[in-house]
């Protein structure tokens, strides 16, 4: 006679694996108009964007315009919402020449016209305040006190509004 169906048992093992949600770095990387989104844990997996809709393989982007920005990075899958983080872009001149020639005559950071808060303030490398820009004065022309300072570094700390991060180079 053949068992009952009823009386026969079948034991399967399953294993899930669960994937952990990604975390992001803080800060973001960003050099002038590229920004890398690097995570503490990264996964082939994972996917990124700047604006929550277009997504991609790859943690680096060129091009990003200045000023806020919001970081997305999700599982490819889509399972879980995406994890965010703000962060500023800042473009910068790496250097100018105040000699009148007509070219990199001021040093003045691309976009700052958006930002009717922003405060910029510049020093030598001394920490000797220079000078400071903001939404009525947005570039410096290599003075202090209407003198031409000599050819040296010099350095910045920007912040966009009064809830933003300082930015500094």
């Amino acid at each position: 006679k053949t068992p009952e169906p009823e009386s026969c048992t079948v034991t399967k093992t399953i294993t899930v694996f669960e994937h952990p949600i990604p975390e992001i770095i803080d800060p973001i990387e960003t050099n002038e108009s590229e920004v890398i989104i690097r995570l503490k844990n990264p996964q082939d997996y994972f996917e990124y964007s700047l604006d929550g809709n277009n997504y991609q393989s790859s943690n680096v982007f060129a091009n990003v315009s200045s000023g806020y920005q919001i970081a997305y990075v999700r599982e490819t899958n889509s399972c879980e919402n995406p994890i965010t983080k703000n962060f500023i872009v800042v473009i910068t001149p790496k250097y100018f020449t105040p000699n009148n020639d007509g070219f990199n005559d001021v040093w003045e950071v691309k976009g700052i016209v958006n930002y009717p808060l922003a405060e910029i303030t510049i020093f030598d490398r001394y920490g000797k305040i220079i000078t400071q820009l903001n939404y009525s004065n947005r570039s410096w022309d290599g003075t202090f006190n209407k003198k031409p300072l000599p050819a040296s570094d010099y350095w910045y700390v920007l912040k966009l509004d009064s809830n933003s991060p300082e930015v500094k180079g």
